[in-house]
């Protein structure tokens, strides 16, 4: 769900399963309405869930402050809230890289 804040400012929820300790960072598709992603770095020391954020910004193009894992740090199931300045849904921006 896409919502309008403020200051043409927009949030958004997105769900994510994630694969650590891949070969490299990749969007492999969705199960279940969650967004698999392999992520290139070891699920230890919080550095999968940073090597997320940093696979998200530069695939959506909006800076790591906009994007922020809001439950399931220690699961590879993350709920994510991103914020953003236009209302084009993330999950499509994404989707279409697969």
């Amino acid at each position: 769900m896409i919502k309008d804040t403020s200051n043409n400012c927009f949030e958004e929820i997105i769900w994510v399963i994630v694969k650590p300790n891949s070969d490299k960072n990749l969007i492999i598709g969705v199960e279940q309405n969650k967004i698999k992603i392999k992520i290139a770095c070891p699920a230890k020391e919080d550095k999968a869930n940073e090597e997320l954020i940093k696979f998200l910004s530069e695939s959506i193009k909006i800076p790591k402050k906009n994007i922020k894992i809001v439950s399931g740090k220690k699961s590879n199931i993350k709920k994510i809230l991103i914020k953003k300045k236009t209302k084009e849904s993330i999950l499509k921006i994404l989707l279409s890289s697969i």
